[in-house]
């Protein structure tokens, strides 16, 4: 398993990589507005903290 730290727009085009290559991944962010973006863009729901 891999965790991304980060929800940002860098780690969108990580997810379309870690997809492409069937790998499982966890995603960790801490802003509301990015995890929600990343949910919108990869359908994944990044663990919120702080």
């Amino acid at each position: 398993m891999i965790l991304m730290i980060g929800a940002g727009a860098m780690a969108q085009e990580y997810a379309k990589v870690l997809n492409g290559l069937e790998r499982n991944y966890a995603v960790v962010g801490r802003s509301e507005a990015s995890a929600s973006k990343f949910k919108d863009v990869t359908g994944i729901s990044p663990l919120l903290v702080g």
